[in-house]
């Protein structure tokens, strides 16, 4: 052999392979495949009926993928009916890389019989992984059961919060169909959220529908439903009711709180040929910003605040107020273009008037302003 594959020249890649082949027999007496210290051994025969084993190592996998770093090894067999055999097979991991995401563990192990005679079982477990900016201290995912019945648990668990879900279903030919059973968070920052009720969810090759699904904290409540149709596009809405403002914590300086709570209404959807439409509207309650200040507590209150946008026709259109009682107003109207990207020499209009009469949370976003104080009076037009 002679050439790359990726950054190791084929000629530093062994193949031994030992083939008995005829008509409705095929036997491997053995396959080798080696790469560096990287080596695949398989053996085995195939008539009616499989019977073969294979185990693989590769220590630095960084020498087929010049992207990625760690180690992976691997087991399995099948056996039974060449149509339908029983699958067995492990996965094993360590200290894997690839770009910005890593996983410093990883452990699977499936059995999977396709004559469905015998239960089949996935459980996949990682540790320390950091995908798309998310870090996980811990993953789980579990399933097990038949194609007329079966079940599907994951966990996932970070530092400080913890998510776990639980679903059941059945599948006849290329339809899915299940429930949801649980879904909860338990969030330091965020609190617990609950399943307000098991909710169905269908799956095909053409469609996909989530029913209303409710997460439920204390007296607000979250809830989304969707659907996706191949000929005729998807759509999706979400509520949310009395969602408070402290969920932001987060976002703020530990000694800030912010109170109040908010009601919003979101809609979108795409037909097949993926021309979008959406409509929100937000309304925020009155509530309050706690901070301590440079010099003495500082309480910034509003009477509240509402939001509307419409997206349609390659344009979104809205408007924004904000009522922050004592220490002023803020208005604003907008017509862009959606998505912004797709029309580059399309006009922006929009009009924004203020009148902040307290600066003083303007420490909070730029710290090196020790104290504020003043007046900003705005009318712009785009």
């Amino acid at each position: 052999l002679d050439g790359f594959l990726t950054a190791t020249p084929l000629t530093e890649i062994g193949i031994d392979a030992r083939l008995d082949m005829r008509p409705g027999h095929y036997q491997a007496r053995r396959i080798r495949l080696r790469s560096g210290a990287g080596e695949f051994l398989a053996r085995g025969t195939l008539t009616d009926q499989w019977n073969a084993e294979w185990r693989g190592q590769l220590p630095m996998l960084a020498g087929l993928w010049p992207d990625a770093a760690g180690a992976l090894r691997t087991t399995g067999r099948l056996r039974g009916p060449r149509a339908q055999p029983l699958i067995e097979a492990t996965l094993e991991g360590r200290d894997l890389r690839h770009l910005r995401a890593r996983m410093a563990e990883l452990d699977a192990t499936l059995t999977l019989d396709l004559q469905n005679r015998q239960d089949s079982q996935f459980e996949l477990r990682a540790a320390d992984l950091q995908i798309m900016g998310l870090s996980l201290n811990r993953l789980r995912l579990h399933a097990a059961g038949r194609r007329e019945e079966h079940d599907v648990t994951a966990v996932l668990v970070a530092t400080e919060s913890q998510l776990a879900a639980a679903a059941s279903g059945s599948l006849a030919a290329s339809d899915w169909r299940g429930r949801v059973s649980r879904l909860t968070l338990d969030s330091r920052a965020l609190g617990r959220w609950n399943l307000a009720a098991p909710v169905n969810l269908a799956a095909s090759r053409s469609a996909v529908q989530l029913e209303s699904l409710c997460w439920l904290h204390a007296d607000a409540q979250l809830c989304a439903q969707g659907q996706w149709q191949r000929v005729a596009g998807w759509a999706a809405s979400a509520t949310a009711r009395k969602l408070p403002l402290a969920l932001l914590q987060w976002l703020l300086p530990e000694t800030a709180r912010l109170s109040g709570a908010v009601d919003a209404e979101l809609q979108a959807a795409a037909d097949a040929q993926g021309a979008t439409t959406g409509r929100i509207q937000a309304t925020l309650s009155p509530g309050a910003l706690h901070y301590p200040g440079a010099r003495e507590p500082v309480v910034i209150e509003y009477r509240g605040a509402q939001l509307r946008a419409i997206a349609a026709g390659r344009r979104i259109t809205g408007d924004l107020s904000f009522d922050l009682a004592d220490s002023g107003q803020l208005q604003a109207q907008y017509d862009l273009p959606w998505p912004a990207r797709a029309a580059p020499d399309q006009p922006l209009r929009g009009r924004l008037r203020a009148d902040i009469r307290d600066l003083r949370p303007l420490s909070l976003v730029l710290p090196a302003i020790d104290l504020a104080r003043g007046r900003l009076a705005a009318d712009l037009t785009l």
